[in-house]
């Protein structure tokens, strides 16, 4: 079933209702005569009926698009004929949703993303404009920042109860038009309005006054959660699923690769590794795995974004299977709410698996309805793979703090993380694809197969391509081939991979067993003599950890940290959590410094200068100079003892002389605050470095009134338990 858009359409179409008291507004439009070529709406619905009057205007108007007759799987895919009244220069379309603008991504719409790059692609960017026909949100946003157009009233229309205070009668742009960033002026053309949405549904509320659809919005959220707390206690994985078992190729030293680390090794035991703090050379070498890769890419991940360079990366891994190299994607269920459709087709390609890590049960559209549905068994779902591996052809592996997002290669203009992964060569990378391979094979790793519905008939060749695959328009080009013996620099040292057993996750591991990271690395701390180093994000020390440096306190050995800011931090609930350790760590001699969000530029932390703002994601100890984890764990109690992880434990000096090296750019006044206690021993003060010279402050800085309320409030109610 298809839409027909020819025109001229019919004066009035048979679902549109004119009621007796817009006659008079209806009578206006006849003795106005033709509106003009060039509008965006007051009020979508009656714009919409004067607009019927003239069958001549290339304009529709509709709040009942039949969207579900192009619905394959969670994505619009729009057939040609729909754009053939737009292909005239004159024309503009404009997509009006009946929701909020800050959840224009959220369900039900997630999938209009990959249509908005389509009809940018068919009309291009200068003839397309979206917002929202919902009152009292900020109802334009334009589809590229240097789009001209403005919302404008159609001449004749009555915006409306509750979208009057949108428009001014001094032909101006709206106040909240003008804050995002929109021209004083439309241009010339004909625009068409779709607001996506039922009949019967969204169109209702959108047009009915205010009180209403408040009344309306309230009544219905009441019963969808009353519903769905109902099913929570029904709901269920699929049982009986089809999982093929698959391991790691042996045949890793006839690959390019495998003949490029043999070439380098110095014995064939040896292990080689490099540190990228750098978020670009971080990136470059995973495309440079990916095109250089010949039999297998395995990857492991807690969370993939869908932004620009992630989804370059990943249309080099889609050319990679179309090789025929066999991909396997292991990815933590938590944040992948409303993706399965493209995972779906992702994993439909030729060599091609996709699993989905401890999965949630049903309500798999959004995260709200999953932890809703799945209330009788969030003691297994708040336990996650926090795991970060990227392995080819079971020679060359990256692992580290680092999830596939442009923030975390410092590709964006406002907050980037400073991170750290290690490159890994030699047989160190066997012992990281067995670990791969025990998560793969796990029960709670599930085919997404059985989680998703199979995608449409021809998705998987293209036609409906995925989120993953489409470049946005004005996304950074793909970068040349990167050779990958620029990041071969590789110091050869001895080395153990420490990761997590799979059943940490479901609670099924033995009563004697113990979360493997955790032990390993404190007992390596408690071996210190002279220093030891930390570098974390999240910092909540546990009764171990807090035991383990009064230890190293008592015998000397000086302990530094680095970690997140109140400004800083991503996780405000884990920074208050931190601060109850404050007081106590400071008065054992333990030295913290937490992270500037505006470091300096000369001398950034990993590297993180290029936004504006900078937040802490490395996960690093260094230990007397010399023994070096790097790896995914953080040092709170959520890594310790609900999350899965995995990481390296290297024996290098020359490395250990690399990471104190960045440390100490870290720890610098003009990059971070050096924490102390105040004179009276009971305060706590912050130092950094400024052009001026030294500056103290009293309370956390940077922050904000409202951030350190909240700080406040967090840090006597949240239990660290679940941090």
């Amino acid at each position: 079933m298809s839409l027909d858009v020819a025109m001229p359409r019919p004066a009035r179409p048979p679902w549109l209702p004119v009621h007796p008291r817009r006659a008079l507004s209806l009578r206006r439009h006849r003795l106005l005569g033709r509106p003009p070529a060039a509008h965006v709406l007051g009020r979508c619905g009656r714009a919409r009926q004067a607009d019927l009057l003239h069958a001549e205007r290339l304009a529709v108007h509709t709040h009942g698009f039949p969207w579900r007759l192009f619905r394959h799987g969670d994505r619009l895919h729009l057939p040609g004929a729909l754009f053939e009244p737009f292909r005239a220069s004159s024309a503009r379309l404009q997509l009006l949703f009946p929701i909020s603008l800050g959840n224009i991504w959220d369900f039900p719409y997630a999938e209009l993303r990959p249509t908005i790059v389509e009809l940018v692609d068919t009309l291009g960017s200068d003839r397309l404009i979206y917002g929202t026909d919902m009152p009292n949100v900020e109802r334009f946003c334009n589809y590229r920042a240097d789009a001209r157009h403005v919302p404008r009233p159609l001449p004749g229309t009555d915006p409306g109860r509750g979208h009057r205070e949108h428009h001014r009668r001094d032909g101006r742009p709206p106040l909240r038009a003008r804050r995002v960033g929109l021209a004083a002026a439309p241009a010339p053309g004909v625009t068409t309005c779709w607001a996506l949405g039922t009949r019967a549904g969204w169109s209702q509320m959108a047009l009915a006054p205010r009180d209403r659809y408040r009344l309306l919005a309230r009544r219905r959220a009441l019963a969808g959660l009353g519903v769905l707390a109902l099913l929570g206690s029904c709901a269920s994985l699929p049982r009986d699923v089809a999982r093929v078992p698959s391991h790691a190729l042996d045949d890793f030293a006839t690959t390019r690769l495998g003949q490029q680390v043999a070439a380098m090794q110095p014995n064939p035991d040896a292990s080689g590794f490099r540190l990228l703090p750098s978020g670009a050379a971080a990136y470059d070498a995973r495309v440079a795995l990916v095109d250089q890769a010949q039999r297998s890419l395995d990857l492991q991940y807690y969370l993939i974004e869908n932004d620009p360079p992630i989804r370059e990366l990943f249309a080099h891994i889609r050319r990679a299977a179309e090789r025929g190299i066999r991909v396997r994607l292991l990815l933590d269920d938590l944040r992948t709410a409303s993706h399965d459709a493209a995972l779906a087709r992702f994993a439909a390609r030729p060599n091609v698996q996709v699993r989905l890590f401890n999965p949630f049960p049903a309500g798999r559209s959004s995260s709200v309805s999953r932890f809703l549905l799945a209330a009788g068994d969030l003691s297994r779902l708040s336990r996650r793979m926090h795991n970060k591996l990227f392995v080819a052809d079971n020679a060359v592996a990256i692992a580290g703090g680092r999830n596939l997002g442009a923030a975390y290669f410092q590709r964006t203009d406002d907050v980037n993380f400073a991170d750290l992964d290690v490159l890994v060569a030699g047989p160190v990378v066997r012992d990281l694809s067995r670990s791969f391979d025990r998560y793969w094979n796990s029960r709670l790793a599930y085919p997404i197969a059985a989680l998703a519905e199979s995608p449409a008939p021809g998705a998987a060749e293209g036609r409906v391509p995925t989120d993953a695959e489409l470049a946005a328009p004005g996304s950074p080009p793909g970068r040349s081939p990167v050779d990958l013996q620029l990041v071969w620099r590789l110091v050869w040292a001895p080395a153990r991979v420490l990761v997590d057993r799979p059943s940490k996750v479901d609670g099924a591991s033995r009563p004697g067993d113990r979360p493997v990271i955790l032990d390993d690395v404190l007992a390596i701390v408690r071996g210190a003599t002279r220093s030891v180093a930390v570098v974390s994000p999240y910092f909540i020390p546990t009764a171990e950890v807090t035991d383990a440096l009064r230890e190293l306190r008592s015998r000397g050995v000086v302990v530094r940290v680095l970690t997140n800011s109140l400004a800083t931090t991503d996780v405000p609930a884990a920074h208050a959590a931190y601060a109850r350790h404050r007081p106590e760590l400071l008065a054992l001699g333990v030295e913290l410094h937490e992270l500037r969000a505006t470091p300096s530029r000369r001398s950034a932390f990993l590297g993180s200068s290029k936004s504006s703002r900078s937040s802490l994601h490395a996960k690093a100890i260094l230990v007397d100079g010399h023994v070096l984890f790097v790896g995914s764990m953080n040092l709170d109690p959520r890594s310790a003892v609900e999350n899965t992880e995995v990481g390296l434990l290297i024996d290098s000096a020359d490395l250990g002389a690399q990471m104190s090296r960045l440390f100490a750019r870290g720890v610098r006044l003009e990059d971070s605050y050096a924490v102390r206690l105040g004179t009276d021993g009971r305060t706590i003060e912050w130092i950094t470095g400024e052009a001026s010279g030294e500056r103290r402050y009293s309370h956390d800085p940077e922050a904000g009134f409202w951030r350190s309320l909240t700080n406040v409030f967090l840090g006597m109610t949240v239990p660290e338990g679940l941090l």
